[in-house]
């Protein structure tokens, strides 16, 4: 019995849904084939997640995240690749380095030339390098500490060294995303970098055969310095509307990759398809009104503490994420290397418990606030604001576009959404301090410094032990309220092979996967 089927059984409503895809899924078969010659094959990949910009610097993709980095990934090469499943990070632009303190020095690769003809070289890099820093800069990135963009200098040629503020053992791995990715130097800057990307990538951007919002076809670049890299001639990236819109898109033979809604996963394995797992998000809820401004209430660690006991994690996992999860009251399962023993049982299920506090708090009665609602984010917030009822607590749902939602706003008290989240001291730094999504500008410097230590301290038991103590003070301060882990779920046609997933890409590694046979 596959992976998927094993899973526990799905509500009676899903199971409906469920059965009729798999009639059609069953009619269209796993085995598939690309839409072009075995000589030149292309492949289509779907994708929900829409493209901002092609700047990566830009301030419209400094605020998507690394949600439209499959976008941007075919056409620039980063600094270091880290697409290994395992974390293990690889040359790419850069063929070595070393980190000394608080300098890391990239040496580059002598043979790399960009789409308009210009030539990467260190002053290049440097050039990237500075543009970033600036970008990350007015994006509210802090000066000091371990979030701090460093400084870049040239050393020669072909060397580029960066300085700063303090050392971490993650520092060269920032560097395999947005943060690495090369543009010529001409590029730099220019508006028409939001649509004509320049860049030494395995890939050239067609515009004339794409559609902004909904095709995006990618050519290989003939002078690409690893050829060994370009399994494809052509690269389609579909953007469909929304997760059901691509599940149609897949069982209807349009697309070979598309990641699906865990729902769908046994039936897609049924009927042919092979699927890909990753576990490397939680859902959870975001209090960012911490002071009570938009919310009294919510200024009450108590009554924070009260939602974390209102939420019944069991049924969310078996109605929201379909058994592709496990309930959890610390964003970590047990098993991964952030998983806190000595928190287990904490704020577990208890709607009595939270009555009482909020009672305590002297809101017996009840409390309303507000909270954003998008497509990708409807079925977890229905589900979280029948629980929050159960108590007294009123969650008024506010329809959002799930494109333009921007949480760094401080329109709502709190959102709901499933995050990236890996070491607390850089998951959890993302929500303290100066970062955009403390939208309220709460002040926390105890748990900002925390934070930057745990991310600065090399030791591995000592670097634990200040994880589990900065996720033992979020979870307490109801600054965060876990709900469950979540698993991503692809599912892939019989034409296409290697189709495995990073845990920092929102979709499965495009530039891994290889044609079948």
């Amino acid at each position: 019995m596959s992976r998927a089927a094993c899973r526990r059984a799905r509500p009676l409503l899903a199971l409906a849904v469920v059965a009729t895809l798999a009639l059609v899924l069953a009619a269209c078969g796993g085995s598939g084939g690309t839409s072009s010659s075995e000589e030149d094959p292309t492949l289509r990949f779907g994708m929900t997640i829409g493209l901002s910009s092609f700047d990566p610097n830009g301030e419209a993709a400094s605020t998507a995240g690394t949600g439209d980095t499959p976008y941007l990934r075919l056409v620039y090469d980063t600094l270091v690749d880290g697409s290994a499943t395992d974390g293990t990070l690889a040359p790419s632009l850069a063929t070595s380095w070393e980190q000394e303190g608080v300098t890391l020095t990239f040496h580059l690769r002598e043979d790399v030339t960009f789409t308009d003809g210009s030539r990467l070289d260190a002053e290049v890099a440097k050039a990237n390098l500075d543009a970033n820093r600036e970008s990350r800069l007015a994006q509210g990135a802090s000066t000091t500490g371990s979030t701090a963009p460093p400084t870049a200098e040239v050393v020669d040629d072909y060397t580029v060294r960066l300085t700063f503020d303090v050392a971490t053992s993650e520092m060269a791995s920032q560097y395999t995303g947005k943060n690495g990715m090369m543009i010529s130097a001409a590029a730099l800057g220019t508006e028409s970098l939001d649509q004509e990307p320049v860049g030494s990538g395995p890939y050239t951007y067609a515009a004339d055969r794409s559609t902004t919002g909904a095709r995006y076809v990618y050519e290989r670049n003939p002078d690409y310095w690893n050829p060994d890299a370009q399994h494809f001639g052509t690269v389609e990236l579909l953007q469909f509307e929304d997760p059901s819109a691509q599940q149609n898109a897949l069982r209807s033979g349009q697309v070979d990759v598309a990641t699906l809604d865990p729902s769908f996963a046994s039936q897609a394995e049924e009927a042919g398809y092979d699927t890909v797992t990753v576990s490397k998000e939680a859902w959870l809820m975001l209090i960012q009104d911490r002071d009570g401004t938009l919310s009294p209430a919510l200024g009450d660690e108590r009554v924070r503490q009260a939602i974390a006991y209102a939420i019944d994690r069991v049924t969310f996992v078996d109605v929201i994420v379909e058994g592709y999860g496990e309930p959890t009251t610390q964003l970590y399962a047990e098993g991964s290397r952030w998983y806190d023993e000595s928190l287990a049982g904490d704020y577990e299920y208890d709607p009595d418990k939270a009555r009482e506090l909020l009672a305590d708090a002297g809101y017996e009665d009840g409390f309303s606030f507000s909270a954003p609602s998008s497509s990708a984010t409807s079925t977890a917030v229905t589900a979280i604001q029948g629980m929050l009822d159960e108590v007294g607590i009123t969650m008024e749902v506010k329809l959002v576009d799930q494109a333009s939602f921007n949480p760094t706003t401080g329109e709502y008290p709190v959102f709901i959404a499933s995050f990236p989240i890996d070491e607390p001291a850089t998951g959890l730094a993302v929500f303290l301090g100066d970062s955009p999504l403390n939208a309220f500008d709460v002040a926390d410097p105890e748990l900002t410094a925390l934070a930057d230590e745990a991310a600065t301290t090399v030791d591995a038991d000592a670097r634990k032990a200040l994880n589990d103590q900065l996720l033992e003070e979020v979870i307490d301060q109801g600054i965060v309220v876990s709900l469950s882990t979540s698993e991503s779920v692809a599912a892939h046609s019989g034409a296409v092979a290697d189709v495995t997933w990073n845990l920092d890409d929102p979709v499965p590694n495009i530039l891994t996967i290889t044609p079948a046979g």
